[in-house]
């Protein structure tokens, strides 16, 4: 695989003279000699050097964008702001149009001399912003150099780079203004950089192109751009800005075709790293560099790949995105590479997966899917466990312990989706005949890839092959999702809400959270949801859970289906087609009798679904239990490095008053409004970002099974009794409940172990 970069298309010094008349400003000065610290009229002058347009290609930004490179390239309108040497502004900003402009080129400009020759001010020049942003009128402060510096725009997406109406971009110029100051020449830069990616796929590489993304785009690009010119890396910092990947692309290169592709990008400078050769770039790459994703298919092994690529000043060792340069990022490949030898190249045939019970699965972008192994160890730690040692009707001990001899199924027990979510394989990736189970032996793995482009939750249990539906050994829930919470940086001051792949996670304010929780985020939906947007109600619910028990449930309306999408009928186990799961009244149940049976939903009126035994009070937190270091239970429903959170430290967050809930001191009290749910302010009284959270209702055992939904939200916790007291919003109001019995549903939202 053969790549070169090509550095930029120069500084541009636009060529361009404008004159004349100017607005939101005090009446200019006399022309001459003024003397130093007082208004005088300057001559300025505006150019642009055109420079060589290059290919557009067929990336999706407009072939009508006018990027300054032809010769009668022309700026459509700009702000004048003059700061003094210690960085106040003067006077007011001004504001030029087309319109202003004479025949001769030039423009007359009112500013103030410094009145000595050691001072020296700033006329900062802000292009085509085409709008009164910096005006007084929209109360934008730009009354010191450092509120115009932090002035941006916010960018989440391509065309945010560009003015969609005018189809130009932005550009700025900063110039120093001394006491002989006569004539003012701007150089004006653009504040994007532009990237031309072109993509080879050689004939006999055996490799196919299926998709390209951008990654670690800051999201926000600053007015004026050229204050940071001689920042020191990394700007902007993750106290500036945030860092977004942008929509992938569907771009399907096979053997022997070519694309070229064309994007702006906002400036991110990261610095070096002390590579000396390509091969060896992403080695310790700088935090938050951009880089662009390809995902690949091996179509000799059926696997995918995935390729990165950091654009800079050189392919070695710089990852530094300039404004006003066009980097040119040729990459030709000739065979799929060598992961050994090349830190580009990501050869991903299978992941094998931690000890959980549920799992957050990522759809890869294009047609070839990663591989998924899961151990199936769990089931002797539990079977061979005090709790797991019991006997059959005729008073023998069961064996429901795997050896190396022991034949087994992993199936899928249901899923919420009318559509197949997954497919069974083997390790190499090749998926089993029939496609209905995963056959396997001994202590060991099953296998499955999710299929393309589908979302969803899918319950898959593990039994004996001998065994029926009522003998499960162990089960596993799959969150099948675009949404990836994983983020390792510590907490910004001020800063709550954080985006990641397909969401946010976030952060609360209280005095015992910020002591157990410090740099940890909690998710920004319930588990197993599938949104986490108000406007997406019946997506953003989840699934519920019975105190303790490791297995999720759907809503009570919810249809499920088999693994091929067909509708489960009641003679499933399910009473009714309303209802979508077994229910179990009036019988408490042994720990074992959940394994087994992972769609029963047990209950006694008002009691708990579980007998009595030494920890049946805190089981997701259970001493006895712990399936990590940090004491996390191996009955905690939560993903891997994700657990149940405390109680404590949830009620400090939804009362500000510990354990004495009402109206008056919940948070979200008010001003955002109700819609199926609540926005919570997640720094405190109406401060910092919200989240939201949907009336999930609770399952509870009634003819009605699924109570207070759309106006209620309940939670669990790992301690105390396990019962978050819940939350009702009734006739808009909100109050709090009494506690939930243990045998009621209610929802999860996890938090970093």
């Amino acid at each position: 695989m053969n790549m070169t970069i090509s550095r930029l298309y120069g500084l541009m010094c636009l060529t361009l003279l404008l004159a004349s008349s100017c607005s939101d400003s005090t009446d200019a000065p006399d022309s001459g000699n003024p003397p130093a610290g007082s208004k005088a009229t300057v001559s300025l002058s505006i150019s642009a050097v055109p420079v060589t347009a290059t290919d557009a290609g067929v990336r999706a930004i407009p072939d009508d964008i006018d990027e300054g490179t032809g010769t009668d390239y022309s700026i459509n309108d700009f702000w004048l702001m003059e700061y003094s040497d210690g960085g106040t502004l003067i006077g007011s900003p001004q504001h030029y149009t087309a319109a202003d402009l004479t025949d001769d080129g030039k423009i007359a400009i009112p500013l103030v001399l410094p009145d000595n020759a050691a001072s020296e001010y700033k006329c900062v020049i802000v292009a085509n912003t085409h709008s009164d942003i910096l005006g007084s009128a929209l109360g934008t402060d730009v009354s010191t150099i450092d509120k115009l510096k932090a002035l941006c725009r916010k960018i989440s997406t391509q065309d945010d780079l560009y003015n969609t109406d005018t189809r130009d971009l932005l550009m700025n110029c900063v110039l120093p203004v001394t006491s002989a100051t006569k004539e003012l020449d701007c150089k004006l830069y653009r504040n994007t950089a532009k990237l031309t990616l072109k993509l080879t796929n050689s004939a006999g590489s055996k490799v196919k192109i299926n998709s390209v993304q951008l990654c670690n785009i800051p999201d926000r690009q600053f007015y004026a751009d050229r204050l940071y010119a001689t920042a020191a890396a990394p700007s902007p910092t993750t106290t500036q800005a945030e860092f977004i990947n942008w929509e992938v692309e569907e771009v399907v290169i096979d053997e022997g075709t070519e694309r070229t592709l064309v994007y702006y990008l906002p400036c991110n400078i990261r610095g070096t790293n002390s590579s000396t050769h390509p091969n060896q770039k992403n080695i310790e790459a700088p935090d938050f560099a951009t880089y662009i994703e390809i995902m690949a298919e091996d179509k000799t092994a059926g696997s995918p790949l995935r390729y990165r690529f950091y654009p800079g000043g050189n392919m070695t060792n710089d990852f530094n995105i300039i404004p006003n340069r066009h980097y040119t990022l040729p990459i030709t490949i000739t065979a799929k590479g060598s992961a050994a030898t090349d830190s580009r190249v990501e050869d991903m045939g299978t992941i094998v997966l931690p000890e959980s019970n549920s799992y957050i699965v990522n759809p890869l972008n294009g047609g070839v899917q990663l591989v998924h192994s899961v151990p199936i160890g769990r089931i002797n730690k539990f079977w061979s466990s005090v709790d797991g040692r019991v006997t059959n009707d005729d008073g023998q001990p069961e064996n429901n312990t795997v050896d190396s001899n022991t034949e087994w199924v992993a199936e899928v027990i249901w899923q919420d989706q009318p559509q197949r979510l997954i497919d069974f394989c083997d390790a190499d990736g090749t998926v089993m005949e029939g496609n209905t189970h995963y056959a396997g032996k001994g202590v060991s793995y099953f296998h499955f890839k999710p299929v393309t482009g589908r979302h969803g939750n899918v319950l898959i249990g593990v039994r004996k092959a001998s065994a029926g539906k009522d003998a499960y050994l162990w089960s596993w829930h799959l969150w099948i999702t675009d949404y990836n919470p994983d983020r390792k940086a510590a907490w910004k001051d001020g800063v709550y809400a954080y985006e990641v792949k397909g969401g946010q996670v976030h952060r609360y304010e209280s005095a015992t959270w910020n002591k157990t929780y410090k740099n940890k985020y909690i998710m920004d939906r319930n588990l197993g949801a599938m949104s986490a947007k108000s406007s997406e109600y019946e997506k953003s619910l989840g699934l519920y859970y019975q105190y303790g028990r490791k297995d999720a449930f759907p809503h009570t309306e919810t249809r499920l289906y088999n693994i091929d999408g067909q509708a489960l009928s009641p003679t499933n186990w399910q009473p009714t087609e309303k209802e979508c799961i077994e229910i179990v009244s009036n019988s408490a149940s042994n720990i074992y009798q959940s394994i087994k049976r992972p769609y029963s939903f047990f209950y006694l009126t008002n009691s708990d679904w579980v007998k009595e035994n030494p920890y049946y009070l805190n089981i997701w937190n259970n001493p006895n239990w712990y399936s990590s270091e940090n004491g996390k239970s191996i009955f905690d429903p939560s993903p891997p490095g994700w657990k149940v959170p405390y109680e404590r430290e949830i009620y400090e967050v939804l009362w500000r008053h510990d354990y004495t809930p009402n109206a008056e001191d919940f948070f979200l009290y008010g001003d955002k409004g109700y819609k199926n749910g609540w926005e919570c302010y997640m720094g405190g009284e109406r401060i910092g970002e919200t989240t939201w959270y949907p009336g999930t209702g609770q399952r509870h055992p009634s003819n009605n099974p699924l109570s207070s939904n759309n106006y209620g939200f309940y939670l669990y916790s790992a301690t105390g009794n396990g019962i978050l007291h819940p939350i009702r919003i009734l006739n808009l109001k909100i109050s709090a409940g009494d506690a939930t019995p243990r045998c009621f549903g209610l929802s999860i939202r996890c938090i970093q172990e």
